[in-house]
């Protein structure tokens, strides 16, 4: 399980990085605010990874060979792999940034995309971390996974929804399609 937390963080971090790179590299202007890289990095972080650390064990585990004692536990094949997930991981957030910066221009609901995609892209990224070999469907029902999915959720929707919580991250007020491309964003590069 240790694995797979640092599976899905290294994985969640490094397209949060290539994300913010991206963007500026194009020459457009940072899609995320620092108070969203802390909500992201604060709420999207913890509840997925609680849920991985206390995920049941694979049904297959004991038929396959240990790692060897002296391999390390990010090994360069799992390195390449997480840095191949994160850029995945990191198109997705761009497509949704740039369907609205191609739409309306650069601006708070560009950066909401931004933030709103990334949000939902980690309880995702979470249940495809579950494991290496299986696919997290075939894997025995973990109700903490599917419970941070949903907390996620809804604290996302709370953030952008609440007024308070909403000037605080500097969130602008997004459409019901605009949430459907945010979804779809953080749902094809998982796939």
């Amino acid at each position: 399980n240790l694995r797979k937390v640092i599976h899905f963080l290294f994985s969640c971090n490094l397209s949060e990085i290539i994300t913010i790179f991206a963007v500026i590299l194009f020459g457009f202007p940072t899609p995320l605010l620092p108070l969203q890289i802390l909500w992201v990095n604060l709420v999207t972080d913890i509840l997925p990874a609680m849920a991985l650390i206390r995920d049941p064990a694979e049904p297959d585990v004991m038929r396959r060979p240990p790692r060897h004692p002296g391999q390390a536990l990010v090994t360069w094949r799992f390195g390449a792999r997480m840095l191949g997930e994160a850029a995945l991981l990191a198109a997705g957030v761009l497509s949704a940034y740039f369907w609205v910066v191609g739409h309306d221009g650069v601006g708070p609901r560009a950066t909401t995309m931004a933030f709103l995609a990334l949000v939902l892209i980690h309880p995702l990224q979470a249940m495809q971390c579950r494991s290496l070999w299986t696919g997290w469907w075939r894997l025995p029902a973990s109700a903490l996974s599917w419970i941070a999915l949903l907390a996620l959720a809804l604290a996302q929707w709370t953030a952008t929804s609440w007024a308070p919580l909403a000037r605080l991250l500097d969130v602008a007020p997004l459409s019901a399609l605009d949430w459907l491309v945010a979804v779809v964003a953080g749902l094809w590069p998982v796939v």
